[in-house]
């Protein structure tokens, strides 16, 4: 059976082992159209591995919505409220900034940073650490024990770190006025826009036309 063929099918039952990333992408693949089979099946992948991790962050920020509105809080709540606080690296439990931290980042971005991060899933980066988005710590690249593990930490980090308060305080704005959260408007939030890395992956979304899945 065709690689592209098998990817969606794996996909839909484990990508925490995700066979194809186990090899780089064999010489029939380099041209022609079994390549933009190949690619559109990594898209594939990249959606449903990030659909599916930020599909558990919109379950808990519709939680937290409702308990917003409430007029008073239930100890459930309460803890509920406690316990993310902690998760998301805030001290005091605050809901409004809460709900700033507990939040999706574009689709269509996300896709692209991966693709650029892991040259299509063919890298160590993926294939040996399970790090589809280079996460660094002490400048050294992270391990992970899965796939899910990698794509959450770069989320969580998104939502947490200060250096990326800038994102987290342009997507609030851009949430607050209704507007959807487009790829546009905060890439040059988390990278460098003179860098080269900006440039590629900004290459990569619309050579691609990610931009629709924002």
């Amino acid at each position: 059976m065709k690689l592209y063929m098998i990817l969606p099918l794996i996909a839909l039952t484990s990508f925490s082992s995700y066979s194809f990333i186990q090899k780089s992408v064999p010489p029939e693949y380099k041209s022609g159209v079994e390549l933009t089979e190949y690619k559109a099946s990594f898209i594939n992948f990249s959606k449903f591995a990030l659909g599916n991790s930020m599909r558990f962050i919109d379950i808990n920020r519709t939680r937290l919505i409702s308990i917003s509105e409430k007029d008073s809080l239930s100890i459930s709540d309460r803890d509920y409220i406690k316990s993310m606080s902690e998760k998301y690296g805030l001290e005091n439990a605050d809901i409004k900034e809460l709900l700033e931290r507990v939040n999706l980042i574009p689709l269509g971005m996300a896709t692209g940073l991966i693709i650029h991060k892991t040259t299509w899933g063919t890298n160590s980066v993926l294939m040996d650490l399970n790090n589809p988005f280079g996460v660094e710590l002490n400048g050294q690249l992270k391990q992970y024990k899965s796939i899910e593990d990698g794509i959450e930490a770069y989320i969580e980090l998104l939502n947490t770190s200060p250096d990326y308060k800038s994102f987290r305080d342009a997507r609030a704005q851009l949430m607050k006025q209704n507007d959807s959260l487009k790829t546009e408007k905060l890439l040059h939030l988390i990278i460098d826009k003179n860098s080269t890395d900006y440039k590629e992956v900004l290459s990569i979304i619309s050579n691609e036309n990610l931009l629709y899945l924002d």
